[in-house]
């Protein structure tokens, strides 16, 4: 540590030494004058500043210990284990949710009311900023009667039962395409044009998301009209299967790659021309039971400059499901240069059945975002800029929690019928 960080702060490894000097018998070592340039001591110095750096270096600890057994000031990863202690996996930090913010979710949820009408409501309110419609069927204040300016049907069979209506406001995007997310399974989905999708983070729901506008350089993705040729060691062939059988996005054709031989196996493969920034590919795969397939990975390729190369190896073990393989190309490299993306491993032997590979894309970027379908363009990724739900027509989706909101405060035994609005 710098000399001129050494100050005399309390807890700093300079007070500590203090401390200790001022315990030593006076008589025992001279004493420096204020005026020297240099210690009368340096031996002695020495000695208690290892000392004095381990002492402060526990006082720290001990500060920050103090720190991280209160809600109010724990920070980072322990307010996360104070999270889940009091709430287990009802309550997540949500994705670059910061500290405060996250704080603020866990005093709330702490002392939040529960099992009323009014906690219902509160809750609601505090998640939207507006109040929302309750109507209990068996209670009388709602339905009214006889003489009242207002009646509504209600029933004294739906005893604990209620209905919520509430106005989310953020339902829809303008995104006009589908696009596909992963949801809490890991498995991909494909979401209808304007409909917002969720961002799940090992499982747990984070949120909406939201991705902006981008591009899937590879054209006709889905229709494979640019397979380029193989180049293989092992026999191998592949064939469109335009009835998409067992498909990953339904209803699009897919290739089954056929290896009938042991070696290497290098294909099928795309090319696009990218800018001269980073650039990722990505595609999913599916490999057979008994399969004899020893690496599979995919390869980014600069074709302007083949020595400018990255693979990423897919999983062997993971056999009978989709997996997606990403690949980044980090090194720049001029502008309009030709992006290859292929299927590249090795094979101890022939297959019965073939490996089934769609969904491709290469994109700007560092990083895989979901994937769009293209057809005979350049495929332009709509934002997923949030609209009122109203705009869209159809039924809007929960991407505000609203029914963890509800099911956190519900009284128990009781059944929510709830509508989210526009």
């Amino acid at each position: 540590m710098s000399a001129s960080s050494e100050t005399a702060g309390i807890g700093l490894t300079a007070d500590m030494v203090r401390r200790m000097r001022t315990v030593l018998p006076a008589a025992w070592f001279p004493m420096t004058s204020p005026e020297a340039l240099s210690s009368a001591t340096p031996v002695m110095d020495g000695l208690l500043s290892g000392s004095g750096w381990a002492w402060s270096y526990c006082y720290a600890l001990t500060l920050y210990v103090i720190q991280q057994t209160r809600i109010a000031t724990a920070t980072a990863g322990l307010l996360d284990m104070i999270c889940s202690d009091f709430f287990g996996a009802l309550l997540k930090r949500r994705g670059g949710e910061t500290d405060d913010a996250f704080r603020s979710r866990i005093q709330a949820n702490l002392l939040i009311p529960r099992a009323t009408r009014a906690a219902l409501s509160n809750a609601l309110v505090t998640l939207l900023g507006r109040q929302p419609m309750v109507f209990e069927p068996s209670h009388a204040a709602d339905t009214g009667g006889y003489g009242s300016p207002t009646i509504t049907l209600g029933s004294s069979r739906m005893a604990f039962q209620y209905l919520v209506t509430v106005s989310s406001g953020a339902g829809w995007t303008k995104r006009a395409s589908d696009a596909s997310f992963i949801d809490g399974s890991g498995a991909m989905r494909i979401a209808r044009r304007h409909v917002v999708r969720q961002l799940y983070v090992a499982g747990v729901a984070q949120g909406p998301l939201l991705e902006e506008r981008g591009f899937n350089l590879i054209k006709d993705s889905a229709g494979w009209s640019t397979c380029l040729p193989a180049t293989a060691g092992a026999a191998m062939q592949w064939v469109v299967d335009d009835g998409g059988s067992g498909a990953l996005l339904s209803g699009q054709p897919q290739l089954g790659i056929a290896i009938l031989g042991g070696g290497s196996v290098v294909g099928p493969s795309m090319s696009a021309s990218a800018d001269a920034g980073p650039v990722t590919g990505s595609a999913w795969v599916m490999l057979p039971s008994g399969h004899t397939i020893t690496t599979l990975g995919l390869r980014i390729i600069d074709l302007t400059n083949p020595g400018n190369v990255t693979t990423q190896l897919c999983d062997p073990a993971l056999v009978g499901r989709w997996q997606r393989i990403t690949a980044t190309l980090p090194v720049p490299g001029q502008v309009g240069r030709q992006i290859a993306i292929v299927l590249a491993g090795t094979a101890s032997g022939a297959m019965q059945t073939p490996i089934l590979t769609q969904c491709w894309q290469i994109e700007p970027g560092a990083v895989a975002t979901s994937y769009i379908p293209s057809s005979f363009q350049v495929g332009i990724r709509e934002a997923d800029d949030p609209m009122p739900a109203g705009n869209a027509g159809g039924v809007p989706v929960d991407a505000l929690g609203l029914y963890e909101a509800v099911g956190r405060v519900a009284p128990a035994g009781s059944i929510a019928w709830t509508a989210i609005l526009g």
